[in-house]
């Protein structure tokens, strides 16, 4: 092993007391973990939220029941619903 002089052997204690001495960062895996985690947070709040609004509008809609068919109308009643549609619709249209 080379000989090496007392000044140099000085400052590598020197380095080695201030490498000890400094305070450890997080690695960026703790860093990584924490995105996963918050990333993972986000995606269970969401799926919850839109598990839950699904079921409301479920749980509305059985509510209300079934819907009862539509009846078909004759020609005359169309014919008359249409007038009074288009009639109430137009009156601001009207001339004197």
């Amino acid at each position: 092993m080379p000989k090496v002089s007392e000044q140099v052997q000085r400052r590598i204690a020197a380095l080695d007391a201030e490498y000890i001495a400094q305070p450890k960062r997080p690695s960026r895996t703790i860093k990584r973990a924490l995105v996963v985690i918050v990333v993972a947070l986000i995606g269970i709040t969401a799926i919850s939220y839109a598990h839950r609004t699904t079921s409301d509008f479920v749980q509305l809609t059985l509510k209300q029941g079934p819907a009862a068919p539509k009846r078909q109308l004759s020609d005359a009643e169309a014919q008359a619903k249409w007038n009074a549609m288009w009639g109430s619709a137009s009156t601001g249209l009207k001339r004197e």
